[in-house]
């Protein structure tokens, strides 16, 4: 039976680390090794990882770091102490159900030409546990392009991957958040995709996770798609999905910001959107911005018609 490695990097996690852990050591497959990498935490996680790596010494391989790398190094790290022929990436709020594990690990056993492997998700409102939505069929991922277009898989804390496909040298340094983006770009290169349409986890919304805070990594997000352009630029394909992504994750950006009347915010995304994207929607958001229309209820319904845009793209 095949070692499956699970890859869960940790910051001041405290308030959901143990019941993500939990889950996890609840799998059906037996054979499966934890490896924690904690950013120097703050707020007790490390403390509790101690308890729960003594008490599970033989499942749990616990790294402490003694100062905080930043999320794409402290995955790096994490990374390299897995050493199974599978490697699960997970997030220290999230929660995995109890097949998880042994269904993917079945896929890619019978699809050797596979690189990885993913599936639906729970999306779920931590302080009330209700579901806010479940990814869709629809939104299904099977192609390098579909990554690229639109901006990563839906539910990243869903792959299961072949260890021997991994991108050399892991997530690449110069991107310090987003960095899994282009990291399961090149994993798509080495191999097929394969999706199942069965929820096996469950992701955690609240003020702290990192989608909370998606507007603020603008930035970071246009130069890992000019990264790609530039790394595949005699690839037609790869360019045209880059321009694809740019005028998704900008109207998406804009759409969200108009709705939550953040002005300040939403002149630094237009500004964005106007050098990024040559196209004839960035006039009806410089004119909306500009006009100070952010101060009355008429921004819902341009976001209505950048969501739309959005979904065409």
């Amino acid at each position: 039976m095949k070692k499956v490695s699970v890859m869960l990097p940790t910051y001041n996690a405290v308030e959901f680390i143990a019941e993500c852990l939990e889950s996890i050591l609840a799998q059906d497959y037996p054979n499966v090794q934890i490896v924690i990498s904690d950013d120097c935490s703050t707020d007790g996680t490390a403390e509790l990882l101690k308890d729960f790596s003594s008490r599970y010494s033989d499942k749990i391989y616990l790294n402490i770091n003694q100062y905080n790398l930043g999320i794409t190094k402290n995955c790096n790290k994490a990374l390299s102490f897995c050493d199974g022929e599978y490697v699960c990436f997970f997030a220290g709020d999230d929660l995995m159900l109890p097949t998880k594990i042994s269904k993917q690990v079945k896929l890619l056993e019978n699809d050797t030409e596979a690189s990885f492997c993913y599936h639906r998700v729970d999306v779920f409102e931590s302080t009330n546990n209700l579901t806010l939505e479940v990814t869709e069929e629809t939104r299904s991922i099977f192609s390098t392009f579909d990554i690229i277009e639109r901006g990563g898989l839906p539910g990243a804390n869903s792959v299961m991957a072949r260890k021997s496909d991994l991108p050399r040298g892991g997530y690449n340094e110069k991107i310090p958040a987003v960095s899994d983006w282009l990291f399961f770009i090149e994993l798509s290169l080495r191999g097929k995709v394969i999706f199942c349409n069965e929820i096996l986890a469950r992701y955690r919304k609240h003020q702290g996770g990192c989608s909370a805070k998606a507007d603020y990594l603008i930035g970071e997000t246009l130069e890992t798609v000019n990264l790609i352009s530039r790394r595949f630029n005699d690839n037609p394909k790869v360019v045209s999905s880059c321009n694809k992504a740019k005028i998704r994750y900008l109207s998406g950006s804009i759409a969200r910001l108009i709705r939550s009347n953040n002005a300040d915010q939403l002149k630094l995304v237009n500004d964005a959107y106007i050098k990024s994207v040559s196209y004839p929607l960035y006039v009806l958001v410089l004119l909306y911005v500009r006009s100070g229309l952010i101060k009355f209820n008429v921004g819902e319904t341009i976001f209505k018609f950048l969501s739309y845009v959005r979904s065409k793209v």
